[in-house]
């Protein structure tokens, strides 16, 4: 059973190597400049140039945005601990304090029934 694990290729690596390959293929197909215009003045740069400096604006703007989501959820899940916290003290003490008065009652009961 080993021999049949040790002799099939990996799919996760197989298709990595193939994703590699085919952006890297996508990049040296499209190096030609291509015009970018903007309101006053135009420049031309090589599409690769073009697809790398968008691909990582598009990363750190998501960077931003999850960093900025993931601190609010931090602290929401702080705030409902603490709020989950504060509840069970609270819980503990009523049950403490009703067993407490019980005990209160049972002894004034048995102190009043003695001869």
């Amino acid at each position: 059973m080993n021999n049949i694990n040790k002799d099939k290729i990996p799919y996760k690596l197989f298709a990595i190597v193939v994703s590699i390959v085919a952006v890297l293929t996508f990049l040296i197909m499209n190096y030609n400049p291509v015009p970018i215009t903007f309101i006053f003045f135009t420049i031309k740069v090589p599409l690769t140039l073009l697809f790398f400096i968008l691909i990582l604006f598009g990363g750190f703007i998501a960077t931003i945005y999850w960093k900025n989501k993931y601190t609010e959820l931090k602290n929401k899940l702080e705030r409902t601990e603490k709020l989950l916290f504060t509840k069970e003290q609270l819980e503990n003490k009523k049950i403490e304090d009703n067993e407490d008065i019980e005990k209160e009652d049972k002894e004034e009961e048995s102190d009043g029934f003695k001869i």
